[in-house]
């Protein structure tokens, strides 16, 4: 219904982090679906998808290529903010709030957390 009065799909992306392709690539399909542009606020890499901007901007390049209208905006500096959940691997927050709390609270399960979290392919469709 937006697409009849030239609207567009303007989002904070859900992940910026070691989800950052997937994320991408589901605002762009939301927009394909509605039928309108998408426009990605604030585009950035956060820890966990460091380097990974390239492929990242192909993504916008493909839809681009075909047709679908994809922009966005970036900071003009170095730092950002953003809650912890950008950097905390998809897999812990199966269950919800409590089962991702309970995982923090588990030394092991944390120590792992945190390697994987560094590690910029862990929880990515795309690798």
């Amino acid at each position: 219904m937006i697409a009849e009065f030239g609207g567009i799909y303007f989002t904070h992306i859900r992940n910026e982090g070691i989800g950052l392709q997937r994320s991408v690539a589901e605002a762009i399909e939301i927009g394909e679906r509605a039928g309108v542009a998408v426009q990605i606020a604030h585009h950035k890499a956060q820890p966990g998808a460091w380097g990974r901007m390239p492929q990242v901007l192909a993504l916008s390049e493909w839809a681009q290529d075909r047709g679908h209208d994809v922009t966005c905006d970036v900071y003009p500096y170095t730092a950002g903010s953003t809650t912890i959940t950008q950097t905390v691997p998809e897999w812990c927050f199966s269950g919800g709030r409590d089962a991702l709390l309970n995982r923090l609270a588990d030394p092991e399960m944390r120590a792992r957390i945190r390697a994987e979290a560094r590690t910029p392919t862990s929880g990515t469709l795309f690798t």
